[in-house]
């Protein structure tokens, strides 16, 4: 009796269902005439929303660089990637690059995640170790980064998988 009373509860809270109990509806009366829930039996319609429901949406939050003297590695590469969709973001990548003075782009060593998996509303931290490799060392380059590189995820917003900063290499 109890889980009946729930579950008819719960039906007329979400979706204005019929009580069951005698086929009565209370109609207002009035200036509020039109307010109720329900008119005719049909339920309420919502508008809906205005991005498609039910998709990941990667975004890079954050990153930088540090040190790292564990050869062969000279710096460590911290990302903060977030899923703002509604859905879990599974099986994604990601990766980056840089810009030598000399104009050589580099993109060795700049994987940031292969395979990766975020639930909806959640972050992660990826670390990766990476050999800088420039002749000379300049005190900044920019870092360009793409999560979800090769567009494995169908996102609510493909716009914002890219992120870029300057780093100090020094």
């Amino acid at each position: 009796m109890k889980v009946s009373a729930t579950l008819s509860l719960l039906c007329l809270l979400l979706f204005a269902c019929d009580s069951g109990g005698g086929g009565s509806q209370e109609q207002s009366s009035g200036s509020d005439a039109g307010a109720s829930p329900r008119e005719g039996g049909a339920a309420i319609s919502h508008p809906l929303p205005s991005q498609p429901l039910g998709r990941p949406d990667l975004q890079i939050l954050a990153a930088s660089v540090e040190r790292y003297d564990q050869p062969p590695f000279t710096h460590q590469l911290s990302v903060t990637v977030a899923n703002n969709g509604t859905a879990l973001a599974n099986g994604f990548d990601g990766g980056g690059s840089y810009t030598c003075p000399g104009g050589t782009v580099q993109k060795v060593g700049l994987d940031i995640v292969q395979g990766g998996y975020l639930q909806p509303g959640a972050t992660f931290v990826y670390k990766t170790p990476f050999r800088y490799q420039c002749a000379g060392s300049p005190a900044f380059v920019t870092i360009h980064l793409t999560i979800d590189s090769s567009n494995d995820v169908a996102e609510s917003s493909e716009s914002n998988n890219t992120f870029s900063f300057q780093a100090d290499m020094r």
